[in-house]
């Protein structure tokens, strides 16, 4: 019998060779592990050095700014001991500009490359007394530029570019960042470092550019509304709230829609509408004007804050007179006022004007008035199962009556007419009357209707309506409401739905003509004049009784036409502060939301460059500018914006978001005494020249000097 002999020591060579595989395998995967590790490391390392010399850039260039903010304010002292010499000299202006500069170029000269370049940077208080540094965060910068044979920056001519008089110097900032080491912990990182290079320019500012004065100065331009609109104002759909006046002229309205009374007359002026169904929020903080309508149509709520000065106040329609909707509008502070030249009237539903004081300024109740402007009413033409409320809190004075459209456009007696009312004219009352209605009926209209004067009328529909207050044939008070009645003053029969409904004229001749003559006059100086100084006593009636067709308009307040292709923005450095525009309209493009409510990019409207100038603020809403424009302004989208808007054209906004204009009378003188010379060109004229009684510097200045370095080019070294 065979018996088979065993290999021993087989299975432990097998079991090694298995282990020292799986140990082969185990190490390249710690080394591999152990590499990709020391990898991200050190990838992490470059990009938080760069970070790091990025950052050291950064604080550099707020340094750099604020020596050219000391070497603004050393220059100015230095000039100001220089002046008495200079009194006498034909060129004193030229040889103090030419003084200012220079001193400017010799204070850079001196500090800039000694206070930029290290581990640290250096500048001076306002005073130029107390010396400060901050600590570039670890970052070393180092200061290159071509200098002259005396070792001083190399300062050489715009000649190139069109403006001979101006120089500049061009410097290179590198900021080197590296890691140490030893805190890292893994000597194989190493210390990663990493080089930026920023190169830059500082141009020589003009003595007038950073002239600083301790008095108040009187203004550049003449005080008008940071908005002010040669166009109509349109808002569709947008939420808006704007500090700061507001006046728009309006488009011109045909005379015959005008004298039709079509309601196409209140098609110019401010529009406010909103196509969704919930309510838009606008709001004026302070006054507004325009020569035309002030029309509040679908689902608005509007406050304002100020008074308001306009031809008209129309709640409806313009288009078709038909009916809008679900809408608000609300001017109760004390002591604000609706100034109208013409109507307050109302065509909608679901709508409620609430207005502290009312005064309808316009009496031209003769049948041979001016086409352009009939007499002011309250004109309600709603029926009454409208629920619609206009309340007058505190006082009104109504100067004029409403019209019917007949014909001949019969004059009514009533300062406050509802549609439904008018049946009284064509009923007699009392045949023993004196009033003799048998003969005075005018059957030369397809309705008879009584005739006589404005004071017949009103008596008549007094007497007509005055025990008519409840039943089938009731009167109907529209509405309207009163709450001070005794405070009311009209020319004409009125109704109120409180206390005794109907009531007839009820005027002081002496102590009407005043109030209404003091508003007239009012009304011509900021409507027709666009005088806004609130101390200005050159009113006069005259420039009331002459209509809007002798008033300034807005082209010939500013000089469109002597806007120059070199005053619209230079989108190669991005300059938004000052956006001139002739030939194109200026489209500032925000976000907007969608029906979530999520904030997304607009790219709902195309604009073509050949017709616009578009200023894309999707990524960031803030705006800070002085927009003049020939053409069209259009906002649409989420925009914020700090400044004026001075058009020719219309002013749009659109695009369902949100939009912020706030005017800053210190952002705006800022932005002039940056460009003077373009605002004498624009404003010719209208352009009043500094005076102070004493130029000096002083402790809280503010040079704008980040207007004189210009980054021109930016690369990673290392």
């Amino acid at each position: 019998m065979l018996i088979k002999r065993k290999n021993k020591g087989s299975s432990l060579i097998f079991v090694v060779i298995i282990f020292s595989s799986i140990l082969i395998i185990s190490t390249g995967m710690l080394s591999m592990v152990a590499g990709n590790y020391n990898g991200r490391v050190t990838e992490n390392k470059r990009v938080e050095n760069l970070y790091g010399s990025e950052s050291g850039l950064d604080i550099a260039h707020n340094v750099v700014a604020k020596i050219i903010e000391n070497a603004n304010k050393y220059s100015y002292n230095e000039v100001d001991e220089l002046k008495d010499k200079f009194a006498d000299s034909g060129d004193k202006d030229k040889l103090i500009n030419d003084a200012f500069r220079e001193k400017f170029k010799e204070y850079i000269n001196g500090h800039l490359k000694d206070n930029i370049q290290g581990t640290k940077g250096k500048y001076y208080s306002a005073d130029l007394k107390d010396e400060f540094t901050v600590d570039y965060g670890g970052a070393l910068i180092e200061f290159e530029a071509n200098e002259s044979e005396s070792n001083n920056l190399k300062w050489v001519l715009k000649g190139e570019q069109g403006d001979d008089d101006k120089e500049y110097t061009e410097f290179n900032l590198i900021s080197e960042f590296k890691s140490d080491s030893q805190d890292i912990g893994v000597s194989k990182v190493g210390t990663n470092e990493r080089k930026i290079k920023v190169s830059y320019s500082i141009e020589v500012p003009n003595y007038e550019e950073v002239t600083f004065k301790r008095s108040r100065v009187k203004e550049t331009i003449k005080d008008i509304p940071g908005i002010t609109i040669g166009g109509n104002m349109k808002v569709e759909g947008s939420d808006l709230n704007i500090k700061g006046d507001v006046f728009v002229q309006g488009n011109d309205i045909s005379d015959l829609a005008m004298e039709n009374r079509t309601y196409k007359k209140y098609d110019s002026g401010i529009i406010l509408d909103n196509s969704k169904s919930s309510q838009s929020n606008i709001n004026f903080d302070n006054s507004v004007y325009t020569r035309q309508t002030f029309n509040i149509q679908n689902n608005v709520n509007v406050n304002v804050n100020g008074d308001l000065y306009a031809k008209n106040l129309y709640a409806g329609n313009p288009e078709d007179g038909s009916k809008t909707t679900n809408s608000k509008f609300k001017l109760s502070n004390d002591n604000n006022k609706l100034v109208l030249d013409n109507d307050l009237a109302i065509k909608a539903n679901n709508t409620d004007i609430t207005v502290r004081n009312f005064y309808g300024i316009s009496d031209k109740t003769d049948e041979d008035s001016q086409k352009v402007r009939k007499s002011s009413s309250i004109i309600i033409n709603n029926y009454k199962d409208d629920t619609c409320k206009l309340t007058i809190e505190n006082e009104a004075y109504i100067a004029g009556v409403a019209h019917i459209d007949t014909d001949n456009s019969y004059q009514t007696g009533e300062s406050v007419a509802v549609k439904g009312n008018y049946n009284a004219y064509s009923v007699p009352v009392d045949r023993s009357d004196n009033y003799p209605y048998d003969d005075t009926f005018d059957t030369s209209q397809s309705l008879q209707l009584i005739n006589g004067d404005v004071e017949q009328k009103a008596k008549h529909f007094y007497e007509y309506w005055k025990d008519k207050l409840s039943g089938d044939n009731k009167v109907d008070c529209g509405g309207v409401v009163f709450n001070n009645i005794q405070n009311v003053h009209s020319i004409g029969a009125i109704v109120s739905d409180n206390g005794s409904k109907v009531y007839n004229a009820n005027f002081d001749l002496e102590n009407f003509e005043s109030v209404l003559n003091e508003k007239r006059e009012d009304y011509a100086n900021k409507v027709y004049k666009m005088d806004f100084d609130n101390e200005s006593k050159n009113h006069d009636l005259q420039d009331y009784d002459g209509t809007e067709l002798n008033a300034v308009k807005v082209n010939d307040y500013i000089g469109f036409n002597q806007m120059d292709a070199k005053y619209e923005i230079n989108k190669d450095d991005e300059k938004k502060d000052v956006i001139f525009s002739k030939n194109k309209s200026i489209v500032l493009k925000g976000s907007y939301k969608n029906e979530n409510g999520q904030s997304i990019d607009n790219n709902d409207t195309e604009y073509d460059p050949n017709n616009y100038i578009v200023l894309d603020l999707t990524s960031n809403p803030d705006l800070q500018s002085v927009i003049i424009c020939d053409k069209d302004v259009i906002i649409d989208g989420n925009v914020n914006l700090t400044g004026d808007i001075i058009t020719n054209g219309n002013l749009i906004i659109k695009g369902n978001g949100k939009v912020n204009i706030n005017y800053d009378k210190d952002v705006t003188n800022k932005i002039e005494n940056s460009n003077t010379q373009m605002f004498k060109d624009l404003f010719g004229s209208k352009y009043v020249e500094d005076k102070a009684e004493e130029n000096i510097l002083y402790s809280n200045i503010n040079s704008n000097s980040i207007d004189f370095i210009k980054t021109k080019s930016w690369k990673i070294l290392q």
